[in-house]
């Protein structure tokens, strides 16, 4: 900051702040004589888009209260000024549940946590986005670019609505580990999956049960139609609960 010799202002903008008062001590002078002056200034830190990001409390991702933010990812954490966009340099979802409603830009998604993308979403992945916990796709849901899932990573489609899977949600490699089939729709498995923890059908009507291979996994069956026969390799444990009839799965391998 810097100021001006001849108005006195003082100008600029700092870096960072640590919101304490610190006391400046500013001697000006002319032909009449000097004076001094102490002045007492504050800055507030403010988030940077290149900021590491971690949610406090949940809720709706482009509240920017909804989040902390650090320059460094280690100190100096603050109440966050703007939401993580694709710049941020990691996005922690630190255990807690977020809600994407809107355009937004996903950039270096890491931490545990419930990520929920509700009907009417834009949501683009980018950088190294990995889903811990929970990922739930709604339908009218519109995705791009690319994330991954840790070992116990799970993904959950839900909504009012037809959906069909894509490539974004449910990738080829570093898929997840659960999947929940629980919308109470129509969902269509666009293309070769594989399942290795449970698979889950709650209420919703899956087509393209042939692009399914069930490795060693759960299946855990409630009211959820499936259609056409997945392949199963490996023991395969079978669950039924309420009125349900059995589908193309073995009863027990």
């Amino acid at each position: 900051m810097s100021i001006d010799p001849t108005t006195g202002v003082i100008s600029g903008t700092p870096l960072e702040g640590d919101g304490v008062a610190h006391n400046y001590t500013v001697t000006a002078g002319n032909a009449a004589g000097n004076t001094t002056k102490i002045l007492s200034i504050t800055v507030n830190d403010a988030t940077l888009a290149t900021d590491y990001f971690r949610a406090q409390g949940g809720g709706t991702w482009t509240t920017a209260a909804n989040w902390q933010s650090s320059h460094d990812g280690s100190t100096n954490w603050i109440t966050a000024t703007m939401a993580p966009g694709a710049t941020a340099a990691s996005v922690n979802l630190n255990n807690k549940s977020v809600v994407i409603a809107s355009t937004v830009a996903v950039s270096n998604l890491t931490g545990s946590g419930n990520l929920t993308l509700v009907t009417g979403s834009n949501v683009t992945f980018s950088g190294t986005s990995t889903i811990n916990l929970f990922l739930s796709v709604y339908d009218g849901v519109v995705l791009s670019g690319s994330l991954a899932y840790g070992p116990n990573g799970s993904l959950i489609y839900e909504g009012t609505s037809a959906i069909t899977t894509s490539d974004v949600e449910w990738p080829t490699a570093a898929g997840p580990k659960n999947v929940h089939f629980s919308s109470g729709r129509p969902v269509a498995v666009h293309a070769p999956r594989t399942v290795t923890g449970e698979l889950r059908l709650f209420s919703s009507q899956v087509s393209g049960g042939s692009n399914l291979t069930c490795d060693g996994c759960s299946i855990f069956r409630g009211l959820g139609i499936l259609t056409g026969t997945p392949t199963f390799t490996g023991p395969i444990d079978v669950h039924y609960g309420g009125a349900v009839t059995t589908g193309p799965e073995p009863l027990q391998q």
